[in-house]
């Protein structure tokens, strides 16, 4: 596209006019840079956001205390303290219970990570 622009000296959008069968093809391509450059530019906010969410003292996503954790959010570092034990319903089927704060009996596969959290509910 570009060595055909310069040989002819035209655009992206006149380059295609050499055959018919091209016609959509410079639209196509201007239609796909726009959105190529909306999606860089989203791209660009996410990583500044976290930029400076990360210029304070604790991280917001590295503990559960925040106003966007729910109550079963766990640290993984205070995972190993939790009181957890496994019920067996039968021979097949076993699952394994904490208690988290106020809640007694929560499943294991309930629990949540603040970095999780943070990326969903913040």
């Amino acid at each position: 596209e570009v060595a055909l622009g310069q040989y002819f000296g035209t655009g992206g959008l006149t380059i295609w006019k050499i055959s018919p069968i091209f016609k959509g093809v410079g639209y196509g391509s201007v239609i796909m840079a726009a959105w190529l450059n909306v999606y860089y530019i989203i791209v660009l906010c996410w990583a500044l956001f976290y930029f400076f969410q990360s210029l304070t003292a604790d991280l917001p996503w590295g503990t559960c205390g925040n106003w966007w954790n729910k109550e079963t959010c766990v640290s993984p570092y205070d995972r190993e303290a939790l009181t957890c034990w496994n019920e067996g319903y039968d021979k097949e089927s076993n699952q394994t219970f904490c208690e988290v704060g106020n809640l007694t009996r929560v499943a294991i596969t309930n629990l949540t990570d603040p970095i999780k959290e943070f990326w969903e509910n913040r």
